[in-house]
């Protein structure tokens, strides 16, 4: 192996050395020799370290480490992982959906030509929350009266993904625990991505959807570990200022909201007020709080209050459930990724440019799955 490409496989895999060789219950040791080229590893351990580090063993023979990684870098620092390194798992998720984003790129690039598409609205760091949710609101083409016609949060996610993916950005769902990032964006000329976490709930994950959007507004990439607070990095606050502006409009929000918002009631009647409103905009609390006191109907107090009891009354994370979820892998692919994502692979083995086995590696599906998933996206009931 050339030492080079094992030490930087080990550094993006998101395990420490240590961590690393207790996971292969190898001496560290070994694995440092490895690194300094005065050793080399048996056949079977090569195969071990590189279905750990999640890299095809043919890739150590490599003269040097890729140049690209299929992870952004900004990522590994981002604002929003409030100084925490990213975990394996998060590590895992999003190099597969930066790998699939890559290749979507890429094919919506042979369609057009070399003009990359580039009408996502641009906002500037000096830009207030306000006007870049009141453009992109423009933009997006979806007013507040059908926003609040939606008979739930479920169904809001659901339009909002699919206007934003009409209009060009992608929206991925991954599923990973609770304790995970709530979210990550990548951008991209040809494919702009925002993906958000299943663990939450949906009004959670429309939140986050357009937290995210806040970044790829400003031409950055972003992953969020937890909710904004006084205590993180001001890009955070604004992304999540401008969530909340965009999801709760100001003159339609204080319409509804003043005639019994009532800041002076005990917090828990204030919690269950804040509610009400969020069930409007089919939003998160969260979004709901830093809203009303950004429209100076409540103090920033309610921020703690609405923080405080959120996880409590189940707001973030959905009620535990006994029952199995009964979807199938195809299934589960094509809700992660949605139809037009998956119609574009497909089409891509009809243009000649990809492989069915092609489709089924980025879709992580075998054969059959991939035959399920061509059977759903054709069936218009499904979608």
């Amino acid at each position: 192996m050339t030492p080079t490409v094992v030490e930087w496989a080990v550094g993006e895999s998101g395990y420490g050395l240590s961590e690393l060789a207790q996971k292969l219950r190898y001496p560290r040791e070994r694995l440092e020799a490895w690194i300094e080229g005065s050793d080399q590893p048996t056949r079977a351990q090569l195969r071990n370290f590189a279905r750990e580090v999640r890299r095809p063993s043919a890739l150590f023979y490599l003269p040097e480490p890729p140049k690209t990684t299929g992870f952004p870098p900004s990522l590994r620092s981002a604002p929003g992982l409030r100084n925490r390194k990213l975990s394996v798992a998060e590590i895992g998720v999003i190099r597969r959906l930066t790998r699939l984003q890559r290749i979507l790129s890429w094919l919506r690039s042979e369609q057009l030509g070399p003009q990359a598409v580039d009408s996502l609205p641009v906002v500037g760091a000096d830009t207030q929350p306000d006007q870049a949710a009141a453009l992109f609101r423009d933009w997006v083409g979806l007013s507040v009266t059908q926003q609040v016609s939606w008979q739930n949060a479920p169904t809001a996610l659901q339009e909002w993904r699919n206007a934003l993916t009409g209009r060009g950005v992608a929206v991925f769902q991954f599923q990973i625990d609770k304790e995970a990032i709530r979210g990550f964006s990548v951008w991209d000329d040809y494919l702009p991505v925002a993906a958000v976490n299943t663990a939450y709930t949906s009004q959670a994950r429309v939140y986050t959807l357009f937290h995210e959007m806040g970044h790829l507004l400003r031409r950055a990439e972003g992953a969020c570990a937890t909710f904004a607070d006084r205590e993180s990095a001001q890009v955070e606050r604004w992304c999540d200022r401008f969530a909340a502006a965009f999801l709760l409009p100001g003159d339609e929000t204080k319409k509804f909201a003043e005639t019994f918002y009532d800041d002076q009631a005990p917090d828990d009647v204030r919690f269950d007020q804040v509610r009400k409103v969020a069930r409007q905009f089919k939003t998160s609390v969260r979004a709901t709080a830093i809203r009303l006191s950004e429209l100076g109907l409540a103090s920033q107090d309610l921020n703690r209050v609405v923080a405080e009891r959120a996880i409590k009354k189940f707001e973030d994370f959905p009620k535990p459930s006994s029952g199995g979820g009964g979807r199938t892998a195809a299934q589960t692919r094509l809700q992660h990724f949605g139809a037009p994502v998956v119609t574009n692979l497909l089409n891509g083995i009809n243009s000649g440019h990809l492989t069915t086995r092609d489709v089924g590696d980025y879709l992580h599906l075998s054969p059959s799955g991939v035959t399920d998933i061509t059977s759903l996206v054709s069936d218009s009931s499904s979608l």
